[in-house]
């Protein structure tokens, strides 16, 4: 059972360039959110030891990019923006696929 009673608003606000089809699982699968979370204490970062990547999908709108981009800029991490609605991992696989190639040939192995 989705979350999203308007289909339509739920494509236009968070997978924009997808086809209705591939809208169609994120919009059904949603759960609720516990908003606790937001209240946890962050006591161990993985960013603040190790690099990090982030990739910004620039037509998001349900998360401005804006604060994506201040979010990866706080943490350090190497940015990279795709022209993508909130789930460019649906829609630019390739580019995210990409970022995470890239990522995982610049940190040294750990003896693997």
């Amino acid at each position: 059972m989705n979350t999203w009673e308007d289909t339509e608003l739920f494509k236009a606000g968070f997978a924009g360039d997808t086809s209705d089809a591939d809208a169609a699982f994120p919009r059904d699968s949603q759960v609720p959110i516990s908003m606790e979370i937001f209240a946890t204490p962050l006591t161990q970062a993985g960013w603040r030891t190790k690099p990090s990547w982030f990739v910004i999908a620039t037509q998001d709108r349900a998360i401005d990019p804006r604060l994506l981009r201040q979010q990866a800029e706080r943490v350090g991490a190497e940015i990279v923006e795709v022209d993508a609605s909130h789930v460019p991992f649906i829609t630019r696989s390739r580019e995210v696929a990409d970022v995470i190639d890239r990522a995982a040939r610049s940190v040294p192995s750990a003896g693997l």
